[in-house]
């Protein structure tokens, strides 16, 4: 990123949905690790067809862990609005946590400056808990199966992880779900043929929703867990990703669980409910750690605004006292700062930078010079592009 030109790299980010979801991850899941595989790419080579009206139909089966809400429930949405705020979303789960805990992922992505700089033509004009709304008349509008529809519509209808891993289990509730699929999902669409649904779930029943539709004109793409049989997969319009049979989808995350195969049984013992109840325990482990994440990026947040307010303070002050700052940056190393301020922002990181090594230096006449620096630094280091410029800079004075 060093030496990427800025307005290059959001151009990137602009047309390269997979860009885009890297840099999504990195502010959804900081400090976790991006994990890149040929799945990651199949599932954004459908999404980008559906997204183009090539395929309006789609279901996307993979077991859980490998990102499947995060691209198809959180992404492609904000993707999708960036190119198109028109667009109006719907996004269903089984249970309100877990639309809510999407929806606030996807809110956290567009009301983010990085956002703007990659998409500035959306503008929003509404942020609730279930809905974003655009100045365009586009939203991503968020719900629980069974909440009420009334007078929304669809131009893409998702569907994330429709019923909870042990009413699978239930006749009733299987029927339950397939007959609101039937009956109130399908009638959202406001085209009922161009209007693009897509189902994306872990396979747990042979009568889960995915063998209600699967057969009624939807494109079903099936990842399991181990692969069954040799096939090919499609990861982009001149690439495919070759699979044998007993190929392992993702070594790192897998344990090779009969349930993840996505080929389940008419037996309903091929889902153990001992299986079910970690499956919704590793659910709210992953919840509790992306509230401690939440947390500590909002705390890092206000760190970060707490020594702007007191850099932009002594700046305006006759009586600068940099001992003062320099309490803020106690054990923070450059690498620390440059990490801890977020994506590239030529101004904010160069001031920031200009300031670290005056501190750091504490050279005869720092306050006065420093006064100098911040403001001739701010105004010739706002037009440098690469990091290294900046650095260079700095250490000019």
């Amino acid at each position: 990123m060093k030496n990427l030109d800025e307005q290059a790299f959001w151009a990137i980010a602009r047309t390269d949905i997979k860009t885009f979801a890297r840099v999504a991850f990195g502010h959804i899941y900081p400090g976790t690790q991006f994990l890149d595989n040929w799945h990651i790419d199949a599932i954004l080579y459908e999404l980008e067809e559906a997204r183009a009206g090539h395929n309006p139909r789609l279901i996307i089966n993979l077991p859980p862990r490998h990102l499947k809400s995060f691209l198809v429930s959180v992404v492609f949405p904000a993707f999708l609005l960036g190119h198109n705020p028109s667009a109006r979303i719907i996004a269903v789960s089984y249970s309100d946590e877990l639309a809510g805990t999407l929806a606030r992922d996807f809110r956290r992505i567009v009301e983010g400056p990085w956002y703007r700089k990659i998409f500035p033509g959306v503008k929003l004009v509404k942020n609730t808990g279930s809905e974003v709304a655009t100045s365009e008349g586009g939203y991503r509008y968020a719900i629980s199966v069974g909440g009420s529809l009334t007078g929304r519509g669809a131009d893409f209808f998702i569907i994330d992880d429709p019923i909870k891993p042990e009413d699978a289990l239930s006749d009733k509730q299987r029927k339950k779900n397939n007959d609101w699929f039937s009956t109130t999902a399908f009638s959202r669409l406001d085209d009922k043929k161009f209007s693009v649904m897509i189902l994306v779930m872990q396979r747990l029943h042979v009568n889960d929703l995915t063998g209600f539709i699967e057969d009624s004109g939807f494109r079903k793409i099936s990842i399991p867990s181990i692969a069954r049989e040799d096939s090919v997969y499609r990861t982009g319009h001149d690439t495919v990703h070759e699979r044998n049979t007993g190929d392992i989808l993702q070594p790192e995350r897998e344990d090779g669980r009969q349930q993840y195969q996505d080929a389940p049984c008419p037996q309903a013992a091929e889902v153990s409910t001992a299986w079910t109840r970690q499956r919704e325990n590793d659910r709210r482990k992953l919840d509790a750690e992306k509230a401690e994440q939440e947390k500590q990026g909002a705390k890092a947040e206000a760190d970060r605004r707490k020594i702007a307010q007191e850099l932009k303070a002594c700046a305006a002050s006759k009586d600068c006292d940099l001992n003062d700052i320099k309490r803020s940056f106690v054990g923070l190393t450059e690498t620390d700062l440059l990490t801890s301020l977020g994506p590239p922002d030529s101004v904010q990181k160069s001031s920031y930078l200009l300031w670290y090594y005056v501190i750091a230096g504490e050279a005869a006449g720092a306050r006065r010079r420093a006064r100098f620096q911040l403001e001739f630094g701010l105004a010739q280091l706002a037009d440098m592009k690469q990091q290294g410029n900046v650095v260079r800079s700095v250490n000019m004075y």
